[in-house]
């Protein structure tokens, strides 16, 4: 449920969770969702729409969002592939550790773009590109 997919974002605040719940966190959360289920493949369509979605202006609204809505799937990923869960198909499309390098590098990237000024669309971006580097390098 969407409840249950923005409590972990919510870092234990209610006043968070509401936000979450009220803003387009449910939205963003299909359009990742979507992204990620369909791993091993990448769907470039879905990634171009997401970079889109958090445009080339910095700020605090879709791109810290949709940044921490993909650092808590990385987490799951991670999780689930160090165990013999079977969660979903796409957790396992990468090894434990390499869900755990591209999630080292997500605060990083999060407060460069912030920081700096950088253009969240091309973050974006660069990002999935370095997935689908990882996915091609595990075929």
């Amino acid at each position: 449920t969407e409840i249950a997919s923005v409590l972990p974002l919510s870092e234990g605040s209610p006043g968070r969770a509401i936000e979450l719940l009220d803003g387009n966190a449910g939205d963003y959360l299909l359009a990742i969702d979507q992204i990620f289920r369909a791993l091993p493949q990448l769907d470039q369509q879905s990634v171009l729409g997401i970079a889109d979605l958090v445009g080339d202006r910095p700020s605090k609204g879709p791109f810290e969002l949709i940044w921490d809505l993909i650092d808590e799937r990385l987490s799951t990923a991670a999780k689930s592939a160090m165990t013999a869960k079977k969660d979903g198909a796409w957790m396992h499309a990468l090894p434990a550790n390499k869900w755990l390098s591209l999630q080292e590098t997500m605060a990083p990237r999060k407060a460069k773009t912030l920081g700096l000024n950088l253009s969240p669309r091309h973050v974006m971006l660069s990002f999935f590109a370095d997935l689908h580097q990882m996915l091609e390098q595990a075929k």
